[in-house]
């Protein structure tokens, strides 16, 4: 089940799907990483990104061999097809949108009841924040937002993007010191498996 809690109009031309780890990580897997934990993201968010990529493009044969991802951007065999992942604990997300008509994607996944210390606020919020009391909400929409910018804009002066230079307002993102909005955002709630997630998507036209 999904419900929408804010910008209802369908986002079109980006496809989003989340996967619940719900058998063994394949030996192949495992092996490529030191901890359990790390292994079961990697292979939720590529199972997610497997689903999403068969339907933006049934035609082709998705493996695993195919679905390698380059500057946190793009696919790198099939650059056209733009992707963000995301996961947590057992559970894994992607969005992918074609090129053509989006620049940029942005994707994160939180547990709903993720409490978040106040004590990190000071990494994380901007003045210009939508709602600033509401942590889990505000995170989960800047790493989302951030995901869709850094690719394309990585730097903010002579040091690195970070989650704090980006402000969040309704359905919108920009950066500080910049009053035009940078991309788009949307987030929702989704159940499965007995389990509730807070979602958020954003994007640059």
């Amino acid at each position: 089940m999904t419900r929408i809690e804010q910008n209802p109009k369908t986002i079109e031309n980006m496809i989003h799907k989340i996967k619940t780890l719900t058998g063994p990580i394949p030996p192949e897997i495992l092996e490529q990483f030191k901890g359990r934990e790390r292994a079961c993201g990697f292979y939720t968010s590529r199972l997610a990104l497997k689903t999403c990529l068969e339907e933006i493009s049934p035609n082709t044969i998705w493996s695993w061999d195919n679905l390698a991802v380059k500057n946190n951007l793009h696919l790198e065999n099939h650059p056209e097809i733009l992707v963000s992942l995301s996961h947590t604990k057992t559970v894994g997300a992607a969005v992918v949108a074609k090129s053509e008509n989006i620049r940029s994607v942005g994707i994160d996944i939180e547990f709903i009841d993720r409490k978040i210390n106040p004590e990190t606020c000071k990494y994380f919020i901007n003045e210009n924040d939508t709602h600033p009391d509401n942590l889990l909400l505000t995170w989960t929409l800047k790493e989302a937002a951030f995901k869709a910018i850094s690719p394309i804009k990585n730097n903010i002066g002579d040091r690195m993007l970070l989650l704090k230079d980006i402000w969040i307002g309704k359905n919108k993102f920009g950066l500080s010191g910049e009053h035009s909005p940078v991309g788009g955002l949307t987030h929702m709630i989704h159940t499965e498996c007995r389990e509730t997630f807070l979602i958020a998507l954003a994007w640059i036209n």
